[in-house]
């Protein structure tokens, strides 16, 4: 009898220290989820790719996007080695383009691979001196305004849908 006392003592401590995994594991989650606020927060400032998203500029950048459509494209920008036709008063801030005259960060951004990362519906891809550049709209396919931007500088600088070289 003492026996499975001691047993049934040692397995309720066994189940306490598991638990201890728990808490621990509860605490992570709490700093992991502290942290990607603070990232979507930074994203939602006035000159970044996010800032849509926010209920603040929305408005503003959506009517921005109607005057860009408007906009001949004959501004040519550069990204690493890549020349970019883009339509004039759009400008790059690190892989993110903003619109010169309001300063707000339009939701389309660039950046170059070594690897393909695939097809998506919102990646067009381009390959040119030995890497991948991913040009990518951020946001939900509903927006129309957004992805006509999207697809008019993919189509006018030669992105594809896929990876293939030199398709």
């Amino acid at each position: 009898m003492k026996k499975v006392k001691y047993f049934i003592v040692g397995f309720i401590f066994l189940l306490f220290l598991n638990s201890c995994g728990y808490f621990k594991y509860v605490y992570d989650q709490i700093i992991f989820e502290a942290n990607e606020r603070s990232i979507a927060k930074a994203l939602q400032k006035k000159d970044k790719i996010d800032a849509i998203n926010n209920s603040k500029y929305r408005k503003d950048i959506e009517n921005i996007l109607i005057d860009i459509e408007k906009r001949k494209s004959s501004r040519k920008i550069i990204f690493e080695d890549l020349e970019l036709k883009v339509p004039e008063g759009v400008n790059l801030k690190s892989e993110t383009f903003i619109d010169e005259k309001t300063g707000y960060g339009l939701p389309l951004r660039i950046y170059s691979l070594d690897k393909c990362e695939g097809y998506y519906r919102n990646y067009r891809v381009k390959y040119f001196n030995k890497k991948y550049y991913v040009l990518r709209s951020d946001i939900s396919l509903d927006n129309d305004k957004s992805y006509s931007l999207f697809f008019r500088v993919s189509d006018e600088n030669g992105f594809k849908n896929n990876c293939g070289i030199g398709r």
